[in-house]
C-alpha cells in the first residue's frame, strides 16, 4: 500500500468517525417516545464496510464512547456501575462495528448493496444483543 492509499484511507475513516459522532449527538435528541433512533450507526456501519472490520471496530468504539457520555447513560448506568458501563458502552458498539465489517467481508453476493444490507441488519442486532445480555448480566438488580 502506498503512501497515497493510506491517506486515502486515513481521511476517509476520519470522515466517517465526525459523521458517527455528529449523527450520534444529533440523534439523541430525536425520540419516537421513549425510544432514540440511532442514526450514529450508519456511518460507522459504512465504514466498516468499505474500510474493514478494524476501522468498524474503531468506529463503534468512538460510537460507544459518544453514548457513554450522553446524559441518559451517565444519569441512569453510571452511579449503578460505572466499570460495567464504560465495558459495556465501548464493546457493544465496538464489536458491532468490527462484527459488520467481518460480515460483509465474508458475504461475497455479485451485488455490493446486499453485503451492505446484510451488514446492516448484523450490526444493530448485534449491539442490541451485547446491551441485552450486559444489561442482564451487570443492571439485573436495577
Amino acid at each position: 500500500m502506498n503512501r497515497n492509499q493510506r491517506i486515502k484511507i486515513i481521511s476517509g475513516i476520519g470522515v466517517m468517525l465526525a459523521l458517527t459522532i455528529v449523527l450520534q449527538i444529533i440523534s439523541s435528541n430525536i425520540k419516537f417516545g421513549p425510544v432514540e433512533i440511532a442514526l450514529g450507526l450508519i456511518p460507522m456501519i459504512l465504514g466498516a464496510c468499505i474500510y474493514g472490520p478494524i476501522a468498524g471496530l474503531f468506529l463503534g468504539s468512538a460510537l460507544g464512547l459518544v453514548i457513554m457520555l450522553s446524559p441518559a447513560t451517565l444519569t441512569f448506568f453510571m452511579p449503578v456501575n460505572p466499570v460495567a458501563t464504560v465495558l459495556l458502552c465501548l464493546l457493544k458498539t465496538g464489536l458491532a462495528g468490527f462484527a459488520s465489517g467481518l460480515i460483509y467481508r465474508l458475504v461475497r453476493t455479485r451485488n455490493s448493496l446486499v453485503n451492505i444490507g446484510i451488514a446492516s441488519v448484523v450490526s444493530p442486532v448485534f449491539n442490541t444483543g451485547l446491551y441485552i445480555v450486559g444489561v442482564i448480566f451487570f443492571f439485573m438488580e436495577v
